[in-house]
């Protein structure tokens, strides 16, 4: 038989006057009980004055945290080619150009090109179509589709093309990020062009043409090849992409001294 007990305790309720309080309830079957609480708590909160103190004490770690975390231009943009050297790096790998039949199947690689169109830094991921870099770099078809937003392609801008609703205004260094010079140094220095390219074993290569690329393994980096970008107050940041394994990293990122 299913039995239910009240449990009731004494509380002051002022005056020196005793209150009967309801605390729990018990249902017993037999001599089973399962304790159920009345959901009155006699535990403390905070007070008023309390609460008021943590909101001071938060807001003060708030103001001094988030300017750490205000948004650098420059580490953004080097973030995101270095992202995108890394994407290229991958398409070059997963679409494998080798073909036995094809006696310049090594001049037609994946590749992250920059320019400077119209006074602005820009750079695009894409593919030698031709023997010459302008049959993809300069073209919609060479040009690598954006995974992110397959209606626009992966690049700021090329030469007769600086304004367009396919292209990624992100990739427009100049215009999104203050970038006023980009510099290719050591391994990729003294290239007239601004590309780094990829085989398809995702080995670093220079400038892909038809003048300077007799071979598959002719233009393979040697050494580091670094990107430098600055912006207009001076700053600069330092990308280093390691030969043969491409490994990319951030190598550096401070100020030119005057």
């Amino acid at each position: 038989m299913l039995n239910f007990k009240l449990k009731l305790a004494q509380r002051d309720g002022g005056d020196g006057v005793a209150v009967p309080v309801f605390t729990h309830i018990s249902a017993c079957y037999g001599d089973i009980c399962k304790r159920y609480p009345s959901g009155i708590s006699t535990k403390k909160a905070f007070t008023m004055i309390e609460l008021v103190m943590i909101i001071v004490v938060v807001g003060i770690i708030a103001a001094a945290a988030i300017p750490r975390f205000s948004k650098n231009p420059l580490i953004e943009a080097t973030h995101q080619i270095v992202s995108h050297i890394r994407y290229t790096q991958n398409l070059a790998m997963i679409y494998d150009t080798y073909n036995p039949n094809d006696p310049v199947w090594y001049k037609r690689q994946w590749g992250i090109w920059f320019n400077n169109l119209e006074n602005e830094w820009r750079y695009s991921v894409c593919r030698i179509t031709t023997d010459e870099i302008s049959g993809g770099c300069n073209s919609p078809t060479g040009i690598a589709t954006d995974p992110a937003r397959p209606a626009r392609l992966l690049s700021g801008g090329y030469h007769g093309k600086a304004a367009s609703k396919a292209l990624s205004p992100n990739l427009n260094l100049s215009n999104k990020y203050d970038i006023v010079d980009v510099k290719l140094e050591e391994g990729c220095a003294g290239r007239q062009n601004r590309g780094l390219f990829f085989d398809h074993f995702g080995r670093p290569l220079f400038q892909i043409n038809a003048a300077s690329n007799t071979s598959p393994a002719k233009n393979l980096v040697r050494t580091d090849c670094l990107i430098t970008i600055t912006n207009s107050a001076g700053e600069f940041a330092t990308i280093r992409v390691l030969p043969e394994t491409g490994l990319v990293s951030i190598d550096k990122v401070g100020v030119f001294a005057e």
